[in-house]
């Protein structure tokens, strides 16, 4: 299957306390660099999972830019970047649990993600089986990617910028939201997945953090619950489970299983993408956390 990723590439700094989380405090515990953006994170999972994605994006012509592609591409992510002076910048702060308690995201580079730099791409574009797109792209960017008649699988990212999408549910192939974010985009229907397929997206899926997550397709609903397990790192779990997806797509496999065990792997690493995913490594923790 020819997968082609259109986002952002981010290098994540993340921190997070030995202890209870004090604010307006100092805090001893941990800091570490990783390379992000949900684009390229989802670009890595499907590469260690080995789809050999494309990636369009925009990197800065940086160190940091410079050790995400050279990483990147030894992964087997192809790049195809628009070449920017600073590499966008994503700082997270975790509380004692390992969940996301504040971030701040420099990201004006993604701006640079643009139309102009996607008609240069759009041979690129034209072979892919399939889209793989996320809402920190500008509107216009959307507009034009979803006028390309084109299956593509979205992720919504968070509250505001899932409000994008609006105008386009009937285009959207694959919806990935959390549940906040299905509220909102759903106007807080009472049933949400009920709600976006009436809508005329093909797929929903809706992540739920430790409830588990489900799958609605046209008349199907199933839910997912994994197995209790101590959380190491919750950044780049949701971009896990949308490439989970995807590989399941690609080889006929279950697709809320499979995102369900990817979204594991994120989970248990310290990197925003385990670097023990493999399709190997995905079958153990379907079996382990019996999905």
């Amino acid at each position: 299957m020819n997968v082609v990723v259109i986002g952002a590439s981010v290098i994540d700094i993340i921190a997070y306390p030995n202890q209870n989380l004090n604010l307006k405090d100092s805090n001893p515990g941990s800091v570490f660099q990783t390379h992000g953006g949900v684009g390229r994170n989802i670009a890595e999972n499907l590469a260690r999972l080995k789809l050999n994605p494309t990636l369009l994006t925009a990197i800065g012509n940086d160190e940091f830019g410079k050790a995400l592609t050279k990483k990147g591409t030894e992964q087997g992510i192809k790049f195809v970047y628009n070449k920017i002076t600073k590499t966008p910048t994503y700082l997270a702060i975790l509380d004692q649990d390992r969940d996301l308690h504040v971030a701040v995201f420099d990201a004006d580079g993604i701006n640079n993600i643009d139309v102009a730099f996607l008609k240069k791409q759009q041979t690129i574009i034209d072979q892919a089986d399939l889209l793989v797109i996320e809402t920190n792209l500008a509107d216009d960017v959307l507009a034009y990617l979803f006028s390309l008649k084109k299956d593509i699988y979205v992720d919504a990212i968070s509250t505001k910028k899932a409000l994008k999408l609006k105008p386009y549910l009937k285009q959207v192939k694959g919806l990935k939201m959390n549940e906040y974010e299905a509220a909102i985009l759903s106007n807080n229907n009472l049933n949400p997945a009920e709600y976006f397929i009436n809508q005329g997206v093909k797929e929903v899926y809706i992540t739920m953090g430790s409830k588990g997550s489900l799958m609605a397709i046209k008349d199907s609903l199933n839910y997912q619950k994994p197995n209790s397990l101590k959380v190491i790192n919750a950044t780049g779990a949701g971009d896990a489970y949308l490439a989970g997806i995807i590989y399941a797509k690609a080889n006929n496999l279950n697709p809320i299983k499979t995102a369900t065990a990817t979204s594991i792997s994120a989970l248990l690493s310290e990197n925003t993408v385990s670097e023990k995913l493999s399709p190997n490594y995905i079958n153990e923790i379907i079996k382990e956390y019996k999905l």
